[in-house]
């Protein structure tokens, strides 16, 4: 479980979204999602329960004020 960072630097913020991800034998989250996005997001591993992220996943996003 990660939250995907996506630079939305237009609006002036960064957007933060739940996203399920798959960890390899090294410990490296890797995204298997299909995607046409032109550039790879960073994530940032999720820390604490499951509930606490499946409540964060349904707030759909949180736009964090960039500076």
């Amino acid at each position: 479980m990660a939250y995907l960072i996506l630079d939305l630097s237009l609006l002036g913020v960064w957007r933060v979204t739940g996203h399920s991800l798959v960890e390899n034998e090294h410990g490296e989250l890797v995204d298997i999602t299909p995607t046409q996005a032109s550039q790879d997001y960073p994530f940032v591993r999720h820390v604490g329960t499951d509930e606490e992220f499946a409540a964060m996943a349904n707030a759909v996003h949180v736009d964090v004020p960039m500076g």
